[in-house]
């Protein structure tokens, strides 16, 4: 079951509220590092927003705890590649 930050985020993203989208998922990656999903949100929504730098952190934190992430790897690959 995901965490209800993770939920919260897609509400507040569904909502139009990136800010509270990114912190709601920034909170779910510090409550669960192994949650993978809050860290492709964080990643995909930095993406979306032109803020490179910042989606490759986000990237880098979930690999930090999940090196063997096949979806956190593509998506560094990705990144790495503009």
């Amino acid at each position: 079951m995901p965490p209800p930050a993770f939920l919260l985020g897609w509400a507040y993203h569904g909502a139009g509220d990136d800010r509270q989208a990114i912190s709601a998922w920034r909170r779910s990656a510090y409550l669960d590092p192994t949650f993978v999903p809050a860290h492709l949100a964080l990643v995909d929504l930095f993406n979306r927003l032109s803020q490179p730098a910042l989606a490759l952190q986000a990237v880098r934190a979930g690999l930090a705890v999940l090196p063997d992430s096949p979806e956190l790897a593509e998506r560094l690959t990705r990144l790495e590649r503009r």
